[in-house]
C-alpha cells in the first residue's frame, strides 16, 4: 500500500486515460474507514475521552448532533469521490482526493468524544475546502455537469 501510495504521489497522470479507479477506491474506503474508527475508539481504548461536566448537556448534545452530521456530510463526500474515481484521473487528483476524504471521516470521533472538538472542526473543514476546490477544479465532464447544475439552482 505504500508502494502505491508513493507512486502515486510522484507518477505523472496516465497518457492512455486508464482509469485507476480500483485500486483509489479500496485505498479510500480502507483510509476513511479506519481514520473515521480510529478517531471512534482511540479515546476508549487510551481513557482520554472528557466526560460532561453538571450542566453541559445540552451543550454535549448539540457537538454530538454537530458531529453526526459533519459524519453525515463526510460520507456523503466519500460517495460524491468514489463515483469520481470510477472515471479516468491522475493519480495526484486521486491522492488529493483521498486525502481530503480521510481529513473529514477523521474529524467526527475527535468532536463525539470532547477530545480535541477544535482539531476536529479544523480537520473537517480542511478537508471540505480541499474537496470543494478539487471538484471546482476538476475538469471531467460529468463533474462540470453537477456543478453547472448545482449553480444554476442557487441562483
Amino acid at each position: 500500500m505504500a508502494r502505491i501510495l508513493t507512486e502515486a504521489l510522484i507518477s505523472p497522470a496516465p497518457r492512455s486515460g486508464a482509469a485507476i479507479a480500483p485500486a483509489a477506491r479500496a485505498i479510500l474506503i480502507c483510509a476513511a474507514g479506519l481514520a473515521a474508527a480510529g478517531t471512534f475508539a482511540a479515546p476508549l481504548l487510551l481513557g482520554s475521552g472528557t466526560l460532561p461536566m453538571a450542566g453541559e448537556t445540552e451543550f454535549t448534545t448539540l457537538l454530538r448532533f454537530m458531529a453526526l452530521m459533519k459524519a453525515a456530510m463526510a460520507l456523503g463526500a466519500a460517495v460524491l469521490i468514489c463515483w469520481r474515481l470510477k472515471y479516468p484521473a491522475s493519480r495526484r487528483l486521486a491522492v488529493a482526493y483521498i486525502i481530503a476524504a480521510v481529513l473529514m471521516a477523521a474529524a467526527p470521533g475527535l468532536i463525539w468524544h470532547m477530545t480535541a472538538i477544535w482539531k476536529g472542526a479544523a480537520l473537517f473543514h480542511a478537508g471540505l475546502v480541499l474537496f470543494l476546490i478539487l471538484a471546482w477544479a476538476d475538469g471531467t465532464p460529468a463533474y462540470r455537469g453537477l456543478m453547472d447544475i448545482a449553480m444554476k439552482r442557487s441562483r
